[in-house]
């Protein structure tokens, strides 16, 4: 079970039942119109897949509850999960034009508590507009398809700087499948692939780091991924899907097997 309480100051129904905050004001608020409000929720839809441990709250922090360092992001860019009414981790987004910097303090939170933060901000870049997600240090981002960011735009280094980063970049594109450009990149890529294989290998062999019910499948290169498989896969014959199936099904985990096409 979940509970979804749309606004800040609703109450909490059962401290057992994993309880989610999003933070959606009612249209006609001042940052928000009806169109804006709708979209933030349908870019949350997602969320209700994940599983979360009982007795979880997760919720957006006002901003006197960011470190002072983070004090220049909005208050809706941060949010924090309780664990039985106890701090486990928080996640701060801050967004620098086109693109954002995430930075995540869930080390000692249960796995599943850390995807939740991880995908709550993702979500909430989607319906920015946000066009990358870039982060540092953790290990838990490469379950949500971050990859390691070959270049960075320099306010982004800028903003990784300031808060005194560890690790190398990672970063969590967010695109648009049905975009022309987007297409004319998912086929340099698909050429690339090829190129490099012969041919694209199944998700659990090219991703086998991101687990089958990851929302890693939904978002950054897990989910572009997909995308390349799913274009090169319709243009294929019949036939090369019966020798595709026949060579890769089995090498399938079993909760892939339902996934591969017949």
């Amino acid at each position: 079970d979940l509970v979804v309480a749309l606004g800040l100051d609703t109450p909490v129904v059962s401290s057992s039942i994993p309880t989610w905050r999003w933070d959606v004001p009612e249209p006609g608020e001042p940052r928000f119109t009806q169109r804006q409000a709708r979209l933030a929720i349908e870019a949350r839809l997602p969320l209700l897949e994940l599983p979360l441990p009982s007795g979880t709250l997760i919720t957006p922090t006002g901003v006197t509850d960011i470190p002072e360092a983070q004090r220049t992001v909005e208050p809706r860019l941060a949010v924090e999960a309780q664990l039985a009414g106890t701090p486990a981790a928080r996640a701060v987004m801050q967004q620098v034009g086109a693109f954002a910097v995430l930075e995540l303090e869930a080390e000692a939170a249960p796995p599943a508590i850390a995807d939740a933060l991880i995908a709550d901000r993702v979500c909430l870049a989607r319906s920015m507009a946000i066009h990358a997600l870039y982060a540092t240090g953790s290990t838990m981002l490469a379950r949500a398809g971050f990859a390691p960011a070959s270049s960075l735009p320099p306010d982004v280094a800028s903003a990784l700087a300031t808060r005194d980063a560890r690790g190398a970049a990672t970063v969590l594109q967010l695109a648009d499948d049905t975009n022309a450009s987007t297409n004319a990149l998912l086929d340099a890529d698909i050429t690339r692939e090829l190129a490099g294989h012969g041919t694209l290998v199944p998700p659990w062999v090219k991703h086998p780091e991101i687990p089958r019910r990851s929302l890693g499948w939904r978002m950054g290169s897990g989910e572009w991924y997909l995308w390349m498989w799913r274009r090169w896969w319709d243009g294929l014959s019949a036939e090369a899907h019966k020798e595709y199936v026949a060579r890769w099904a089995p090498t399938a985990p079993a909760d892939w097997l339902s996934w591969l096409p017949r």
